[in-house]
This record gives structure tokens, sequence and C-alpha cells, in this order.
């Protein structure tokens, strides 16, 4: 069944190189990009563009950001994502990717808090569903995915023994370099590429 669904998926894109494909089968799908500030809430000047798309958006990417705001973001106890997952459609999917795997626990606390909350949209109760994918082709990291769901919170699949091992091996990641930098560890100046 996975040949059969990757095979389906690749003949899509196929198609969707063809030059006529847009006149026999017009999409209805858009994407765009923009930027917005994440240390900042939902509502703040810098996120405007975000605020008027987030109920017609459905994939939100959040590519290497979250690292280098993280002090910024647990000062604010990640209120930009707390708003963001609030607001955001049933069906969204959030899609983190980072230099690093040690932010992605205060994240899945986040969902856990709202689904234990009774996280709700326009009245209706919704779970953020979460997985931890590893990409392995030319990069060595973790990131995470969150999908807010309709389902209630009993009809969620909870952690799996492996997800609970990754979180509290990320959790235990971060503690170890955070006690590095009470002891002053500092990242090595940058390398010049060809210098020795």
């Amino acid at each position: 069944d996975i040949v059969a669904d990757v095979e389906a998926v690749v003949q899509d894109m196929d198609v969707c190189r063809d030059p006529s494909y847009p006149q026999r089968r017009p999409h209805k799908h858009t994407c765009g990009f923009d930027s917005c500030d994440i240390t900042s809430p939902l509502t703040s000047s810098g996120n405007v563009t975000l605020a008027t798309a987030i109920k017609s958006t459905n994939v939100f990417a959040c590519s290497y950001v979250v690292a280098e705001n993280a002090v910024r973001l647990q000062q604010t106890r990640f209120r930009f994502f707390r708003e963001l997952f609030h607001e955001a459609s049933p069906g969204s999917l959030f899609l983190f990717t980072d230099t690093t795997h040690r932010l992605w626990p205060a994240l899945i606390d986040l969902a856990r808090e709202l689904n234990d909350d009774g996280h709700h949209t326009d009245g209706e109760p919704h779970t953020l569903r979460i997985a931890i994918p590893h990409i392995r082709c030319g990069k060595n990291g973790w990131q995470l995915s969150l999908f807010k769901d309709s389902a209630s919170r009993s009809s969620v699949e909870q952690f799996s023994c492996d997800t609970d091992k990754l979180y509290d091996r990320f959790t235990n990641d971060n503690l170890a370099h955070l006690s590095r930098l009470d002891r002053g560890w500092k990242r090595d100046e940058r390398k010049v590429r060809g210098s020795k």
C-alpha cells in the first residue's frame, strides 16, 4: 500500500510539471511565505499578515527560528505559539525544524497543556496531536509536528513509549546544555572557510 501511495504522489507530481496541467485540473491551493515575530503576541504589528490569514492557512512551518529565539520565547511562556495553536483552524499542521531538539519539550508541554485545558476553537474542543519525525537524509535531527484535530482528548492516542523516551532525552539534552552555559561554556568562533 505504501508503494502505491508513493507512486500516486509521484504521478501527481509529474502531472503538475505538465504545462497544460492548470487548464486540465485547476487547483485551489495557494502557497505564500511571509515573516512574523514569534517573540511577540499574534496581535502585534509584526504579525498582522499571519493574523489575517490564520483561519485560511493549514500548514505553519517554523524553520530554524525557535532555537535562536529561545530566551525570549521562554520569557513570554511561548505566548505566540499558545495564541497560534488556539486561533488556527482544525486540520492545521504545525511543522518545526531547527538546529536542535532541545526546545521540543517546551512546545510539547504547551500542546499537552492546551489539550488538558479543553482547548476550544469556535466553541468546539480540539486536540493537538504530537509526532516527532526524524530526518535521516543529510540531516541528523529530530523535528516536531503538531496536528490540530477535532477529536476529543479521550479519543487521541497517548504518547507512545518511544515518544516518551524522546521527550525525556530532549529534556535531558536541554538540561545538560543549560548546565554547560551556567559553567561559562561559549560557542567557538565561527571558522572561516579555507583557513587553518
